[in-house]
């Protein structure tokens, strides 16, 4: 198993130009590794079988000296054995520098990548630094996550400090959601998280759910009102938590199957919209009880996204992609469709519209292959389409400094991850470039060129 399941880019200028370095001493190690200890007990207890009071119990000979290993003055009580892993607080000289920490500095004109990636049975946030101008990418640090990523969002929004941060918010197979700093290096716990959950939670346990109680499947941030996020879950739920407070604001429970993707609008601050398995698309006012609106599609919702434009009419479309590989563009403030088209073979995993572009739509599936459409128009038109051969397609973002540069995650080992230029994507004329439900009725545009190549340097995974 090897793939990746989610990707955020940040813009030039947020990132620390020299990000803090954390360097734990063997005391502080010692702590952690404990905390670890106890909350792994925690969540076991439930499934330790006592025996009775008159049962006998057979002790076997401690042939491995279980009873005396605490003793031994060279064992250091690390469950996970990191303590090896972490840099220790012994003073690090000038000497001591070498000519990678040139890497280690963020320069104004570079972006940050930030890629979900799960490899076997690791999962790890890698942090990539990208500039346009010198075509370098490299990793410049990852973070080891205790679960299954599913979603990223980046935003500024520190409750802990009066500055704007450098913070993503990572969703997963786990209720919780986990906040991370990005401008911290080696950090082995999130700055904080959003819900509290445990195995032993439920009714008849006295112990209070906070937040979501499944799987985290898309997080949108509301850049209007910065202290607001928001959460789509399993559990049939949306949640939008108040970062200041650190806890939830609201809680919709308006849906009949599990939440896949949810987006703010970038003008109308109380405004967002819902995407559920049960085919339906929501539109929610936060000032309102409950639904506003409601649109059926002819799929689960697996994408969607608004039309990022400032005029007053095209700011109320919203583009939906379906596991059937059909868009939907619905207007919502006219309460209808505005067209829908078959665009993929299989579902639409992401799709996205770039505010500096508003005018062309880019989309991505499981069926391998990233297309660009024009939507100026009455009827769409499809710009060109690529196969990136790199697999299912599980993410798109485009870059938020470049329209027409984008990323996109994939599951083959070989090309998981890659960065494209839009603008020299050429159409395959392989089999199956187009649905075979068939064509959008405009004719087809093509543009030559190819996807970009990068000097990757050699602390790049992918290489």
């Amino acid at each position: 198993m090897n793939f990746v399941s989610c990707t955020k880019w940040i813009k030039k200028g947020v990132a620390r130009a020299i990000p803090e370095k954390v360097q734990l001493t063997s005391q502080e190690l010692r702590d952690v590794c404990t905390a670890s200890t106890g909350d792994i007990i925690e969540e076991d207890d439930e499934e330790i079988d006592e025996p009775e009071d008159d049962e006998e119990i057979d002790e076997p000979e401690d042939q491995y000296e279980f009873e005396t290993y605490d003793d031994d003055k060279d064992n250091i009580k690390s469950t996970f054995g990191i303590e090896s892993l972490v840099t220790l607080d012994k003073g690090i000289g000038e000497d001591d520098i070498d000519s990678e920490e040139e890497d280690d500095i963020i320069k104004p004109d570079d972006n940050l990548i930030v890629v979900g990636h799960i490899e076997e049975d690791a999962s790890v946030l890698e942090v990539y630094v990208y500039n346009e101008n010198t075509q370098d990418m490299y990793v410049h640090h990852d973070i080891l996550l205790p679960y299954v990523p599913l979603c990223l969002e980046w935003f500024n929004f520190d409750p802990s400090h009066p500055n704007p941060g450098n913070l993503v918010a990572v969703g997963g197979i786990t209720p919780e959601i986990t906040v991370w700093d990005l401008d911290i290096v080696n950090c082995l716990e999130p700055a904080f998280k959003l819900g509290k959950y445990s195995k032993k939670s439920g009714k008849n346990s006295g112990k209070k759910i906070i937040g979501h109680t499944d799987a985290v499947l898309d997080i949108s941030w509301n850049e209007n009102a910065p202290h607001i996020l928001g959460s789509a879950s399993v559990d049939k739920s949306v949640i939008v938590w108040d970062l200041e407070e650190g806890k939830e604001a609201l809680h919709f429970k308006e849906f009949n199957d599990k939440v896949q993707c949810l987006k703010w609008h970038h003008l109308e601050t109380e405004t967002f919209l819902s995407g559920c398995s049960d085919k339906y698309v929501r539109m929610f006012d936060c000032r309102q009880e409950p639904v506003t609106t409601s649109w059926n599609v002819n799929g689960e919702v697996e994408s969607l996204s608004w039309n990022p434009s400032s005029h007053s009419n095209s700011s109320w479309e919203a583009f939906v992609g379906t596991d059937n590989g059909t868009i939907h563009c619905i207007e919502t403030r006219m309460n209808r469709f505005k067209w829908q088209m078959p665009a993929h073979n299989k579902e639409i995993t992401s799709l996205a519209v770039h505010p500096k572009n508003v005018n062309t739509l880019v989309t991505c599936s499981t069926d391998g292959f990233v297309k660009m459409w024009d939507i100026s128009k009455t009827n769409p038109t499809l710009i060109s389409s690529k196969c990136l051969h790199a697999g299912e397609l599980h993410c798109l973002d485009l870059n938020p400094d470049y329209p027409h540069i984008g990323c996109v995650g994939g599951s083959k080992k070989s090309k998981v991850f890659s960065v494209i230029d839009l603008l020299k994507i050429s159409s395959d004329q392989e089999k199956n470039h187009l649905p075979t439900q068939g064509k959008s009725s405009s004719e087809t545009k093509t543009t030559s060129g190819f996807i970009k190549r990068h000097n990757f340097k050699s602390r790049c995974s992918f290489c």
